[in-house]
């Protein structure tokens, strides 16, 4: 017998997922250009604080888009709902880390200059 997930679920769980994938895709660009880096509090502080804000706006957002989609693809309706709630997900992160991002840079441009 298979287990089958609610539709909700699906799309909650790409919420979920989407700041993960953002958090690693930005650390494997960081690991890139210094290996010595390590995931420390900062990349979790930020991936726990767009995991809860996905979570709220997925819970919000899922009941919407499942309303909106069309019963004729149905069989593609999953895979729709889990990147829907991942690009939603990633976003939500990238809003909350690019501002952390440019404040982080002119920190250490400062710090540099003033060397």
């Amino acid at each position: 017998m298979m287990f089958a997930l609610a539709p909700e679920m699906i799309c909650l769980i790409g919420f979920i997922l989407g700041p993960i994938g953002r958090t690693l895709y930005d650390f494997g660009w960081a690991l890139m250009e210094d290996p010595d880096i390590l995931f420390d509090k900062r990349y979790w502080i930020t991936m726990v604080g767009a995991m809860v804000i996905a979570l709220f706006a997925g819970l919000v957002e899922a009941p919407v888009f499942l309303l909106a989609l069309p019963p004729e693809i149905a069989e593609w309706g999953r895979a729709l709902l889990f990147l829907f709630g991942f690009a939603q997900g990633f976003m939500i992160s990238h809003v909350l880390n690019r501002p952390l991002d440019h404040a982080r840079h002119r920190e250490n441009a400062r710090k540099t200059q003033g060397e």
